[in-house]
């Protein structure tokens, strides 16, 4: 104000009455009021629109950066709190899987995928919430692979998946993982060529084995397993876990005997399965004694 002032004192003097004197300073000085008066109402219009527009960025950041961290990081598995966008993601790559060959390209990699996240899973099997995320991780992989053919180089890398699955969590692990991991396997072998198929007790589906057909396998099963035991013995596997291996299948193959008594082939044949499944893939899950200076036996 007092600028304006002496601005208005270097002008050149002009004789106005009183009224007219004071009523063009009451116009300047408005004009400069007005002027400042809209300078502060932007300003306020800006902080209140800012709160707005962050929570807009931040959506946007969580429609475009979240999927895209939770779809692309492997660590995002079932016990994650983001593993549902990852599937939801997943889900939506599909639905633009315009033809066959497209559609089985990305049912292999979440197969992959699945059986990647279920491997970091096993390493922490000692807490309930990750065997059950194991547990249906694995399962999640083997229902896409009943929809699809997978050449054998795939199926290759996933026995590869699978076998180190079995030797993280070991044959203590709980019987459900343990079940999974070992029906998984031989689910994937089966589809391996027939010289693959040989090494296995049987390939045919036990679900439609009835009485008498059931005990004759729960027969061969059980010579298979004393086979298996002096293998065992013989190969250099910690007898701690061989003697945990012999009782876990004894109890199978005594459960499997009771449910052929109450004339539950159901019970029976799912009993079997996974007795088989065990008996054949054993080895994954067992540990070299210590003095072999290897941590696991490999077997292909």
């Amino acid at each position: 104000m007092d600028n304006l002032e002496k601005q208005l004192n270097k002008l050149p003097k002009k004789k106005l009455n009183m009224r007219a004197d004071y009523g063009l300073r009451f116009k300047l000085y408005k004009a400069m009021w007005q002027k400042k008066a809209d300078m502060y109402v932007q300003y306020f219009s800006f902080k209140r629109h800012l709160p707005p527009l962050i929570a807009a960025l931040a959506l946007i950041s969580l429609i475009v950066v979240v999927p895209g961290y939770a779809y692309a990081n492997e660590n995002v598995t079932a016990v994650h709190y983001l593993y549902g966008v990852k599937k939801a993601v997943e889900k939506i790559e599909l639905v633009f899987a315009f033809s066959e060959e497209d559609k089985q390209e990305k049912q292999e990699k979440f197969i992959a995928r699945r059986l990647n996240e279920a491997e970091i899973l096993s390493q922490n099997t000692g807490v309930e919430e990750h065997n059950l995320a194991l547990v249906e991780t694995i399962n999640d992989a083997m229902e896409l692979k009943k929809e699809i053919k997978i050449i054998e180089k795939q199926e290759n890398k996933q026995i590869q998946t699978l076998t180190q699955i079995a030797n993280t969590v070991g044959i203590k692990a709980e019987e459900e993982v343990l079940d999974t991991v070992a029906e998984a396997l031989e689910m994937v072998k089966k589809a391996q060529p027939d010289k693959e198929k040989k090494k296995n007790i049987s390939n045919k589906p036990r679900a439609e084995l009835q009485n008498n057909a059931i005990e004759q396998t729960i027969d061969i099963i059980q010579d298979e397993i004393e086979k298996l035991n002096d293998n065992l013995e013989n190969n250099g596997y910690r007898n701690e876990d061989v003697q945990i291996l012999n009782k876990r299948l004894q109890k199978k193959i005594e459960k499997a005997k009771d449910a052929v008594e109450k004339n539950n082939i159901n019970a029976a044949s799912a009993i079997i399965n996974t007795t088989a499944a065990l008996t054949n893939n054993a080895k994954h899950f067992l540990k070299e004694k210590k003095n072999n200076n290897s941590k696991a036996r490999k077997i292909k």
